[in-house]
Order: C-alpha cells, then sequence, then structure tokens
C-alpha cells in the first residue's frame, strides 16, 4: 500500500485517543514532505550536477513511498 493510500486508511480507521492513527498519517505525509525537500536539496546540489543515476534514485524513492 502506497503512502496515499495508507493514510487515508488510517485516517478513516481513527477513533481518537483509542486508536489514534490519525497522528500516525500526519507524521507519514510530514516525513514524506521532509524526504522529498531533502532530495530537492540534493538535486540542487553543486547547480545541479547529479548524475541522471542519482536523479532517477530520487524519484524512483518518492514512487515507492
Amino acid at each position: 500500500m502506497k503512502d496515499k493510500a495508507l493514510c487515508k486508511w488510517l485516517r478513516d480507521n481513527s477513533s481518537g485517543t483509542y486508536r489514534p492513527s490519525a497522528e500516525a498519517a500526519t507524521r507519514i505525509e510530514m516525513l514524506r514532505h521532509a524526504l522529498n525537500d531533502l532530495l530537492n536539496d540534493c538535486i540542487n546540489f553543486g547547480d545541479g550536477k547529479l548524475s541522471d543515476c542519482k536523479m532517477q534514485q530520487a524519484m524512483d524513492t518518492l514512487k515507492d513511498t
């Protein structure tokens, strides 16, 4: 299950204090955003002089999360 679907499921099945899965969904989204920011920093490092292979790995990492 990909992050987007997982977060939706967690929110749909959250019941507040007893099962705070909505908090887990928020945490996943925050981590995904942080990962995206880090990958963008890496891609832009050194005037964007990263190899195509590294850029492809970054895109694949985001797709798989």
